[in-house]
């Protein structure tokens, strides 16, 4: 009699502890129904990037690396129907040009013929490729779901964990691990992959605040995957309406220019 009620307290316990866990899934589901990854893609691509068609964007990047740090002053030139020009204002890159367009990358620098393509993950500055700087609509490079552990914590916020996947072979990462703070829908950090499923960097997202009558985020923190020690901080310090000229987004325009 002992034996039978043992069996029938453990038969209890175990069907107690599967609908635990069947809850538990369940709810967990239900709450992520009732999440868009796309939203909250479409709202970090909004809090990089204001919303005026035509703009001019002014900010630095500083670079750390064995507690040695330098600043450098950029300004940023973009046009939603055209492209993004990025020009050096000081330091060894003063007079470098960065552009990119639907049709790619190029670098002009002074004393030369002839812009030179790049590709997205050619470096700016430090941490930061080009790719980063002027490439800011994630929403049309990459379709998003909800990764397989769809929560974490990440620097004190619970969050959605969400999948990046490219759509095409231009965008400037394979794939990339989205953390959106569950409470605001601000993202915290993104890791940023190779196709060999390798971490490059980690990007921390920071500074939201109100900068041109939109809200922005003005800190953004590029952080080697490797020695944590190198990192490079975008800080945006400025954001205006422009009236750059769709012609200057062209890379014989580049030339011209000087």
């Amino acid at each position: 009699m002992k034996t039978k009620t043992t069996l029938h307290i453990s038969a209890a316990l175990v069907f107690a502890l599967a609908s635990s866990c069947w809850y538990s899934a369940t709810a967990a589901t239900a709450t992520t129904a009732a999440v868009d990854p796309a939203a909250l893609v479409a709202k970090l691509d909004a809090l990089r990037r204001p919303s005026a068609a035509n703009l001019k964007m002014v900010f630095t990047l500083t670079t750390s690396e064995s507690g040695a740090q330098d600043t450098y002053r950029y300004t940023g030139l973009i046009r939603r129907d055209a492209g993004t020009l990025v020009l050096a204002e000081d330091g060894d890159q003063r007079g470098q040009k960065y552009l990119y367009t639907p049709g790619g990358y190029w670098l002009y620098a002074p004393r030369t013929r002839r812009p030179m393509r790049l590709t997205p993950l050619q470096t700016l500055r430090g941490q930061a490729s080009i790719g980063d700087i002027s490439r800011l609509n994630l929403a049309d490079d990459y379709s998003a779901a909800f990764a397989s552990q769809s929560e974490a914590r990440i620097d004190d916020h619970d969050c959605w964990v969400l999948t990046l996947i490219a759509k095409s072979p231009e965008a400037s990462y394979a794939s990339i691990t989205l953390y959106v703070n569950k409470a605001d829908q601000v993202p915290v950090q993104a890791d940023l992959m190779a196709g060999t499923g390798r971490k490059l960097k980690t990007l921390k997202f920071g500074g939201l605040k109100k900068v041109g009558g939109q809200n922005l985020l003005t800190t953004l923190t590029y952080i080697d995957a490797v020695n944590t020690d190198k990192r490079t901080v975008q800080q945006i310090d400025a954001v205006e309406s422009s009236s750059t000229p769709a012609a200057m987004f062209q890379p014989q325009a580049l030339v011209l220019e000087n």
